[in-house]
């Protein structure tokens, strides 16, 4: 059978939505069994699945979707158990993000661009260890794409089945994370050409069923609004002071940096050149939005206390779509001479400059899911005699004595008092961890809190207790920092 002759009898597009949904689902459950105490946030969330209440810190569907499958299925009642249904559930929807932004980049530049985008985002660091964890953040990556797919595949082929679409999007977006109505409203000025081209009950339809959805949703905030009016008010303060309370100098280029660092921002740059300039010779379907989404975002995050690559990666994903996009569109938008072959050649080349910066990341974090800092530091205290030790540590380090021994803990070992104070009470080791204790140590906090004193204490504990302590042992500070926090065990005898 000939190329021509199979490619019109086997359907290449659902072929390769399939191999990326495979390939995605099996990345990210790659070394997901870790236990559930390990991440700070994924406590809170297997006790509210257990317990049957909500924080509301995010909006409830990712949570309200993981009871539901846990309901179900029966036999996981098990802290762990529902952990990992919560992993697994991140795995699928990172790895549907990625089949629903490569089959975007096809509606919008071929099959090359399709590709490209499909092999650059499967094997992205930062994204990839995000499906690892019981957190929105995949899910608010599956918003993003399925309203990229949706203005996408409106915009080419219309009707009333991609309005649909784009409602599904704005309903997981706004149920993902509360940003996610930003992107949301962003997509309106892209979405109304094809709202008014639809009958008048059809666009009355659409807009009934997602009032019924926000109003069936927001019914929660409103009978539980003394939880929300609390934590609400405590993300906001986040904002402005990091988060402990420990906060770090406003950013300003600290993302533009780190998108650097995933990805050469040259490249990024002349693709959204590329992208702007074939949207002018002829439109990009979804281009407009993603560029207005990474323009706020970079712009919001600037002026925020917190600073963490995964506020970046929904930025980096946008950029990766218009880098493998906007230079295939451009050439065809130019009629260029043997324009197939150059598409091909341009989607392939941004594929491999993109991967080429970004397979060091990825490779360094695939390991690193395979390893466990904790376990490496436990299997060692085993080999030594620990009976005259006592130890009090950073609640997150989560290592104890042999047999499941530890004296005194709290949150930051700082406040169990100063080095001196834990001396006369017998403790003998003192176990640190590095995403704890680095932001009293590192100079990144903001010059007016260095000037208060809780602030001040801990900073003394924590430089005393590593400048004046024998270091133990030590697990290096690397990715995934779930499994590797940077815990350092110091002997203050």
């Amino acid at each position: 059978m000939s190329a021509q002759a199979w490619a019109a009898r086997v359907p290449v597009r659902g072929l390769w939505a399939a191999v990326l949904l495979v390939a995605g689902v099996v990345l990210h459950r790659e070394g997901a069994d870790f236990p559930w105490t390990y991440h700070n946030d994924e406590p809170s969330k297997v006790r509210q699945i257990l317990e049957g209440w909500r924080n509301y810190r995010h909006p409830p569907l990712m949570l309200d979707a993981v009871a539901l499958a846990e309901a179900v299925v029966p036999g996981r009642q098990e802290p762990q158990e529902v952990a990992e249904w919560g992993r697994a559930a991140s795995a699928g929807y990172g790895a549907a993000a990625v089949v629903l932004m490569a089959d975007a980049a096809w509606m919008a530049a071929g099959p090359w661009a399709g590709l490209a985008t499909g092999a650059v985002l499967l094997l992205h660091g930062p994204s990839y260890e995000m499906a690892h964890y019981f957190k929105e953040d995949s899910l608010f990556l599956l918003g993003l794409a399925l309203m990229l797919h949706a203005l996408a595949g409106w915009r080419r082929h219309g009707g009333a089945g991609w309005a649909l679409g784009w409602l599904a999007a704005g309903w997981v977006l706004v149920g993902a994370k509360w940003i996610g109505w930003i992107p949301w409203l962003l997509s309106l000025p892209s979405a109304w050409p094809g709202l008014r081209g639809l009958p008048r009950r059809r666009l009355a339809l659409l807009a009934a069923v997602f009032a019924g959805v926000v109003l069936a949703a927001g019914i929660r905030y409103w009978t539980h609004w003394e939880v929300f009016a609390l934590t609400g008010r405590e993300e906001w303060e986040a904002l402005w002071q990091g988060d402990y309370a420990a906060g770090v100098e406003v950013p300003h280029g600290r993302y533009l940096e780190l998108l650097g660092t995933f990805w050469p921002l040259e490249w990024l740059g002349l693709a959204a050149g590329c992208a702007l300039f074939a949207r002018w010779r002829g439109g990009l379907p979804g281009g407009a939005w993603c560029l207005w989404n990474v323009g706020a975002a970079l712009a919001a995050l600037a002026w925020t206390a917190k600073f963490s690559e995964r506020y970046a990666v929904p930025v980096a994903w946008l950029l990766a779509w218009l880098a493998c996009v906007g230079p295939p569109l451009l050439a065809a938008r130019l009629r260029l001479p043997r324009a197939g072959l150059v598409q091909a050649a341009l989607a392939l080349l941004g594929a491999l400059v993109l991967s080429a910066g970004q397979w060091p990341d990825f490779q360094a974090r695939r390991e690193g899911f395979a390893t466990d800092s904790r376990e490496l530091l436990s299997a060692w205290l085993a080999r030594q005699d620990t009976s005259d030790w006592r130890l009090a540590r950073d609640q997150p380090a989560l290592i104890q004595l042999p047999p499941a021994r530890v004296e005194e803990e709290s949150f930051f070992a700082a406040d169990l008092g100063t080095v001196d104070d834990l001396r006369r009470r017998g403790i003998t080791h003192v176990a640190v961890s590095y995403e704890v204790f680095h932001r009293y140590v590192d100079g990144s906090a903001d010059q007016s809190l260095r000037a208060d004193p809780l602030f001040a204490r801990r900073a003394e504990f924590y430089q005393t207790l590593l400048r004046g302590g024998k270091v133990a042992c030590a697990m290096p500070n690397r990715h995934p920092k779930t499994l590797h926090p940077g815990i350092t065990l110091v002997d203050i005898r």
